[in-house]
């Protein structure tokens, strides 16, 4: 799916989406991402493979050696999940303490009281291996409290240098 082919809260391109088109995946500064769930779907094992897998080596790629990433995971259009996709996004985590070092969740607007539950458990284990993790509600809130800007792409591919304007 192409990445400029569904709705987000951004007015910009995503630098990743996954296979279903479900997950978009912007860079940030400070180094990190912003992994945001951008159509209404359930939380499946595929989409959590993706995540762990394809996603988590390009956003290493794109950071090669920065430790102390940030990653923003919006959740807020989920409409269930997996237990498989919670074992393999929590199983991940162990691996990438290394690179990653805070978390942001933005839990699913649509699972209940319940669910929160399951978050701040994970919020908790996710401290317990070495992670700084917030629970957050509103997205826009969240990015000025934790100072994360969103690197934008646009359609112009190439900026020319003032410098090359000037006539000789």
């Amino acid at each position: 799916m192409s990445a400029s082919s569904y709705a987000s809260d951004f007015s910009g391109v995503p630098h990743i989406v996954d296979p279903t088109g479900a997950v978009a995946i912007y860079w940030t500064d400070p180094p990190g991402a912003l992994v945001q769930l951008v159509q209404s779907t359930r939380g499946t094992s595929e989409m959590a493979h993706w995540l762990v897998s394809d996603a988590l080596d390009l956003l290493f790629s794109r950071f090669p050696g920065v430790d102390g990433l940030r990653i923003v995971i919006d959740m807020r259009r989920m409409t269930g999940r997996s237990a498989m996709a919670r074992s393999m996004l929590m199983n991940a985590s162990g691996t990438a303490a290394g690179r990653i070092s805070h978390v942001v969740l933005l839990p699913s607007l649509h699972m209940g009281p319940a669910y929160f539950k399951v978050i701040e458990a994970t919020a908790v284990a996710l401290r317990l291996v070495g992670y700084r993790v917030d629970v957050e509600q509103n997205l826009d809130e969240a990015l000025k409290k934790h100072a994360v800007h969103i690197e934008m792409l646009s359609d112009v591919r190439a900026v020319l240098k003032p410098e090359l304007l000037k006539p000789d």
